[in-house]
């Protein structure tokens, strides 16, 4: 099991955001992106993308901190059509916070990644 906790920006200005999305994947999900990125590398098309959940985080300054990092609290409101999206050398993740039309994505991260030992943890 991979564990990914990954800052996430959104265009909701109205909207209170989640700072983080909060990944776990096992082997056989890992093994799918692997493939699926390498798909890519050889066809030359762009990206796909999997279907996935997730769960969400905010930033809990009033914790003590975890692992020399802000410790978290879990997000009040929910993730939609999360999608997990593969290209050649890295992916991201994209979704809607639940019953809006907000749009949120992580940065890119590299699928070298998916071999590292432990929690990949952008705090």
């Amino acid at each position: 099991m991979k564990r990914l906790i990954l800052e996430i920006s959104s265009k909701g200005h109205y909207f209170k955001p989640a700072h983080y999305v909060i990944l776990d994947l096992n082997e056989e999900m890992i093994e799918e992106v692997k493939k699926l990125s390498e798909k890519a590398r050889r066809c030359e098309f762009l990206e796909t993308s999997i279907s996935l959940s997730c769960s969400a985080a905010n930033l809990d300054y009033n914790a003590a901190l975890d692992n020399g990092k802000v410790a978290m609290k879990e997000y009040a409101g929910w993730m939609d059509s999360v999608h997990l999206h593969v290209a050649r050398d890295s992916f991201l993740v994209t979704g809607f916070y639940g019953y809006s039309d907000v749009s949120w994505k992580t940065g890119l991260v590299p699928i070298s990644v998916l071999d590292e030992e432990g929690v990949y943890d952008m705090r």
